[in-house]
Parts: C-alpha cells; sequence; structure tokens
C-alpha cells in the first residue's frame, strides 16, 4: 500500500477532534474517504511513532492522543480548515515538524513536584488591540473567537499559551503551564457601545486583516496555580509577577501580538483559596 502523508495527518486531525474514537468511529468522521485497511496501517504507524496511544475495553479499541506535549488546538484547526487543498509534501511536512516538536518538548516529571493548588481569578483590561486567530476561509484575514452565542470569547488555549511564554522568564518548564496548570475564561466585556474592529497587520505570509477586541475591554479569567513547586510560592508572588508581566510581556497576548503588543493591565486579583492538595511523590 502506497503512503499518503495528507491521510495519515486526516487520521490524527480526526482522534483529535473526536478525543477518543473507534476506527469506526474515525471511518464517520472522515466520511468514508479512506478504507479500512488504509486507515488500519495509518493506526499503526501514528501508533508506533507514540502519538496515540489504544484501550480496549469490551472487545472494543479505541484511539486518543498520547500523553505527550503537543499542538495547541488553534494550530490544528488552522491545519484542519486548509486540508483538503494541501498537497502530500505540505501534509508530510507539518506532520514530521510536529513529530519533531513533541520529540524534543520538555516532558513531565515523574513525581507530584507540583502541589497545594489554589484558585487565582483575574480580571484584566487590554492596553493593546487583541487579535482574533480564527480562520475565515481566507489566507489574509482572520475572526475573533466566539461562543455559542455569538459573543467574544478567549478560548482557554490563549491562556495556556500566555503563561507558558511568561512563566518561562522564571525558568519554569513549558510542560508546567501546559498540563499541570488549569484554565477558565469567565467573561469578555467590550467597553461600551464598543465592537469588534478590524484592523491590519503584518502576518508570516503578508499583509492580513483581523478581528480584533478594542482596547478597554475586560477579560476574566481563573488559573488553578500550585503554590508548591515554582519560585512563586504565594498569591501575592503570583499576583505581583503577573502585574509585571502582563504589561511588560515576554510574549504578548492573542493572535500576532508582537504587531500591536498584546498587552494586559490587572485590574482585579482574588486567591479563592486551596482546590487541590497534593501528596509528595504520588
Amino acid at each position: 500500500m502506497k503512503l499518503d502523508p495528507k491521510k495519515e495527518l486526516q487520521v490524527l486531525l480526526a482522534i483529535e477532534d473526536l478525543g477518543e474514537a473507534t476506527p469506526k468511529e474515525i471511518n464517520e468522521q472522515l466520511k468514508k474517504e479512506i478504507n479500512s485497511e488504509e486507515l488500519n496501517r495509518y493506526l499503526r504507524r501514528l501508533k508506533a511513532k507514540k502519538v496515540i496511544t489504544a484501550t480496549t475495553a469490551n472487545g472494543e479499541t479505541a484511539f486518543k492522543l498520547a500523553d505527550i506535549p503537543w499542538q495547541p488546538t488553534s494550530n490544528m484547526a488552522r491545519v484542519r480548515a486548509k486540508l483538503t487543498t494541501m498537497s502530500p509534501e505540505e501534509a508530510n511536512q507539518i506532520l514530521e515538524g510536529w513529530l519533531k516538536e513533541a520529540a524534543d518538548s520538555p516532558k513531565l516529571p515523574t513525581t507530584n513536584k507540583y502541589r497545594d493548588y489554589h484558585r487565582l481569578e483575574m480580571t484584566f483590561e487590554t492596553i493593546d488591540p487583541i487579535l482574533g486567530d480564527r480562520p475565515d476561509g481566507s489566507n489574509d484575514s482572520s475572526q475573533f473567537p466566539k461562543d455559542a452565542d455569538g459573543k467574544a470569547f478567549i478560548p482557554p488555549s490563549w491562556w495556556k499559551g500566555w503563561f507558558r511564554s511568561n512563566l518561562y522568564l522564571l525558568n519554569i518548564p513549558e510542560a508546567v503551564p501546559k498540563f499541570r496548570l488549569g484554565y477558565v475564561s469567565l467573561d469578555v466585556i467590550l467597553p461600551k457601545e464598543a465592537k469588534l474592529e478590524s484592523l491590519n497587520a503584518m502576518a508570516d505570509k503578508g499583509p492580513k486583516s483581523y478581528q480584533a477586541l478594542p482596547p478597554g475591554t475586560q477579560l476574566k479569567m481563573a488559573v488553578k496555580f500550585p503554590m508548591v513547586g515554582t519560585p512563586l510560592k504565594t498569591a501575592e508572588e503570583f499576583k505581583n509577577f503577573i502585574e509585571e508581566v502582563a504589561e511588560e510581556p515576554q510574549r504578548g497576548f492573542g493572535a500576532n501580538p508582537f504587531y500591536y503588543g498584546g498587552r494586559l493591565k490587572l485590574l482585579e486579583f482574588a486567591d479563592k483559596g486551596l482546590v487541590v492538595r497534593g501528596v509528595v511523590g504520588q
């Protein structure tokens, strides 16, 4: 059987989209574009590369992504949106690049070093426009993420990426904000009578139009953060650090943050107390 990297990437994206799926469910997700023999071959290849894992219950096998450092959901969504038009060579380049990133990423510690989690609630105000990253079907424009009611929404993956970049200033491994922290987006409140803006910025392939939150928008969120295991030992230390990096970030917030800055200002901070206590060596 001649291997097609585009089909292999399709199988991987279908598993990511479904969360956990049997071969039959994957086949249905792909609208039966790949026959059973091909599907089983790609599943075996992805499992051999340790990208996916298999579990069996009641005689039925299901597959899911392996517990390894992996791509942000927004990256996978962008690739999924243009999958039908990409060449096999481009699909292979994307897949191999993802595999290399996963192999080179820092691995999680084997013991429960990070513990005594507190729920920390914060309200930020945007200093700069915050650009959206959702494809709208064209290569030169993006929409801002929205919830089911059409309201502007901050995906938790955005907070994960923002914390990952900025906590690195404290030499906290990227695996910690990626796998050890929990993020909740609570609300997006635009200034009175303000609307989403349309702004232009330079992207990798030239000028691009972005839908953006205007300055003065309030972003409410919560994070579960361990008071044991990082240089930030108290909620006060965490607050002081966030105040600094919000206005002078290692990486700003939103899509293409280096163009407009993506700066935030911390308006409110509340430590809601201990929510999870870890056990050493667990």
